[in-house]
């Protein structure tokens, strides 16, 4: 439970440390930067382990006692409860998404072919990965499937793309493939079922899908040139004028082409925040792996507080002297609180002594 409140919260402080120097520096460097702070972030997520770090710190004054576990309580139920909800939650986000996945899946399956052999032509000048052209009437925007063979869909129409948009196209999907967010979108959905109790994880998977489109928009004007920004805003906006699909995959106009379109205008090639912004990135990643640990140290002529002793003191009717022993042995009650049992079991002893001389 420890682990699992620990990973929440350093997700949390991580996520709005991000979004914080996000608003601040978003359009002063690249945007394939923002990206490595969400993978980070996720892979985080997805690895359970903490480093721990003490911290020491003196007391001045006596700690406040604080009653130990009763022995003679059994264990509730909660943490089965919890266990519980938390699968419920996750079958059920992990079960729509799939369903989701396969409905899309098979309408992927549908798509037809390129025939158009200038569409290939443009592709090559691009890339030297053979990627698969396909067309389908079922999608409004053209987009990227498939994590290990990518292919490229493109909305039927009846006449051809022109040649300065298909190039606007290839680019971009290009950029989506060439980065795997194939593969870390559903990934980070995959790790959004697992949070499902988290709603900033939501929200970073949000702001992760919306910075996949910035740095591959940024990767057209970058090969391009400044000179397209304008054409392709246009080729924006038409796609997204037109019908809309809930395909599941990398789609070439996503619903925030007004902040596609801003980022674009104001794109940059300089960037000279970028190694300040990796060595963040390095850091958040450092820092999120570490679980701190205080532990109380007495000042001088001062005793430190002992919650054991409280255990001794507060609990001793409640608790048998037998179940005690046992803690002792355990290692649970040490210190002071292991002696003062110790000496109330020769007190013991001495009392069943002298009972049994009186009896003789």
């Amino acid at each position: 439970m420890k682990t699992i409140f620990m990973m929440n919260l350093n997700s949390i402080l991580s996520i709005l440390f991000v979004l914080f120097i996000r608003r601040i520096f978003f359009y002063k460097t690249t945007k394939k930067i923002w990206l490595w702070f969400w993978r980070i972030l996720f892979l985080r997520l997805a690895v359970p382990l903490f480093f721990p770090v003490a911290f020491h710190i003196k007391l001045h004054q006596a700690a406040p006692a604080i009653g130990y576990m009763r022995a003679g309580i059994t264990r509730t139920d909660t943490p089965m409860i919890l266990a519980v909800l938390w699968g419920t939650g996750f079958f059920f986000c992990l079960f729509y998404y799939l369903t989701n996945y396969r409905k899309d899946y098979k309408t992927l399956q549908e798509a037809v072919p390129v025939e158009n052999s200038m569409y290939h032509e443009i592709l090559q000048q691009y890339t030297k990965q053979n990627l698969c052209i396909l067309q389908s009437d079922k999608i409004g925007s053209p987009l990227t499937y498939c994590i290990l063979r990518p292919k490229i869909v493109l909305p039927k129409s009846e006449q051809p793309l022109g040649l300065q948009e298909t190039s606007y196209i290839f680019i971009h999907e290009i950029s989506h493939i060439k980065n795997q967010d194939n593969f870390w979108k559903p990934f980070s959905v995959f790790m959004c079922c697992i949070y499902w109790y988290n709603p900033f994880i939501w929200i970073m998977h949000r702001f992760m899908v919306k910075d996949m489109e910035f740095a591959a928009d940024e990767n057209v004007i970058a090969i391009l040139g400044k000179g397209e920004r304008k054409g392709y805003a246009e080729t924006l906006l038409q796609y997204q004028i037109s019908r809309r699909s809930q395909i599941a995959g990398n789609k070439f106009a996503e619903n925030i082409v007004k902040e596609r379109i801003l980022s674009i205008m104001k794109y940059n090639k300089k960037n000279k925040l970028f190694v300040p912004l990796c060595a963040a990135a390095l850091g958040i990643g450092i820092l999120s792996f570490v679980s701190p640990q205080v532990k109380a140290e007495p000042a001088a002529g001062e005793f430190a507080a002992d919650v054991s002793i409280a255990a001794v003191k507060d609990e001793t009717p409640e608790t048998s002297l037998s179940t005690r022993i046992e803690q002792v042995k355990e290692g649970k009650i040490t210190g002071e609180a292991a002696e003062m049992i110790a000496e109330e079991l020769h007190e013991e002893n001495r009392k069943m002594i002298a009972e049994y001389e009186n009896v003789k």
